[in-house]
């Protein structure tokens, strides 16, 4: 492993976060595109880097 594998980000899709194949560290992810308040407070709360949403001005 490079010391450039430890500082890398992953953009990850909505559908491909949930599958049970996913297998990245959570720290380093950030989900897009999710639109439901309730659903990014969840996803947030599983320690994602953070979360891509169209309604930013509406949280």
């Amino acid at each position: 492993m490079s010391n450039l594998d430890e500082k890398l980000m992953f953009m990850v899709e909505k559908e491909i976060f949930y599958s049970r194949n996913f297998d990245l560290p959570l720290e380093r992810c950030v989900v897009w595109t999710v639109n439901d308040k309730g659903e990014i407070n969840s996803v947030l709360n599983m320690n994602v880097y953070g979360v891509v949403t169209d309604i930013g001005d509406k949280l």
